[in-house]
């Protein structure tokens, strides 16, 4: 999902699209030699915010970051 975020380029931005639902899951991320944060900081960029889907708790730095066991996914909220 990294890389299809990234590829939209300036067509992703919030007075466009207002939320975006991304899954993480640290095994795929790895495939695609990237991390959890090199997707949320790619969002924050873009004037995001974000936080775990059905969460309040804002995700605003790496250390935010959820730690999940390979073959876990988890669904981020950009808003």
């Amino acid at each position: 999902e990294f890389f299809v975020l990234k590829s939209l380029k300036n067509y992703l931005q919030k007075k466009y699209v207002k939320y975006v639902v991304a899954e993480y899951g640290p095994e795929g991320m790895r495939k695609a030699k990237k991390s959890g944060w090199d997707l949320i900081s790619l969002m924050l960029k873009k004037g995001y915010q974000c936080k775990i889907f059905g969460s309040d708790k804002l995700i605003a730095s790496e250390k935010d970051v959820p730690k999940l066991a390979d073959f876990t996914v988890t669904d981020l909220l950009f808003f």
